[in-house]
């Protein structure tokens, strides 16, 4: 009789973490279009494209999975991870920017700008977290950061290590200002 009542228990434990990846890697319906697009904006980097789609999928996937703090984050991730992914998109057709006699493409601008935005919002996102407010900006920092790849691919390690960087100095100190104003 003990036999069939673990059996019943691993069966039981198998359908239920089943049915919480399913409804974890519903979260696909929101990475999906964010692959497309980036796909549409850099066809030459198509390859990178979906080594970055890929690590974003399985980091929502399974933050969604996890749960808890890192779950929350996932929606507020990818809604940050959304701005430098569209911003260089949406700005690169209009030509260089020059500041103080120094050029640039206004797609490297685009993505720290990206980034900033990105950082305002997870930092505003986890210092409204009562319990948990660093493994919420860890998870969050990491599916905007990975997202934001996707809009800064095509202007190589400059563009991504930008974004990257402008994300990471503003998010904590944001954090710390609002949770502070609390």
């Amino acid at each position: 009789m003990e036999r069939d009542e673990q059996r019943l228990f691993v069966l039981a434990r198998r359908a239920y973490e089943l049915s919480r990846l399913y409804s974890a890697s519903r979260v696909m319906f929101f990475v999906a279009p964010m692959v497309v697009l980036a796909l549409l904006t850099n066809e030459s980097n198509a390859a990178s494209v979906f080594v970055v789609g890929g690590v974003l999928s399985i980091l929502a996937v399974g933050c969604s999975f996890r749960g808890q703090a890192y779950g929350r984050a996932v929606g507020p991730g990818l809604v940050a991870g959304a701005i430098p992914l569209v911003l260089p998109w949406i700005v690169r057709f209009g030509g260089n920017c020059c500041i103080d006699g120094t050029c640039s493409s206004t797609c490297m601008v685009a993505c720290v700008c990206g980034g900033l935005f990105a950082g305002v919002i997870v930092g505003i996102g986890a210092a409204g977290q009562a319990r948990s407010p660093v493994p919420f900006a860890l998870a969050a920092s990491a599916l905007s950061g990975v997202a934001g790849m996707l809009g800064c691919l095509h202007m190589g390690v400059g563009g991504v290590a930008g974004m990257l960087a402008a994300l990471l100095a503003s998010t904590a100190p944001v954090m710390v200002v609002a949770r502070a104003r609390r």
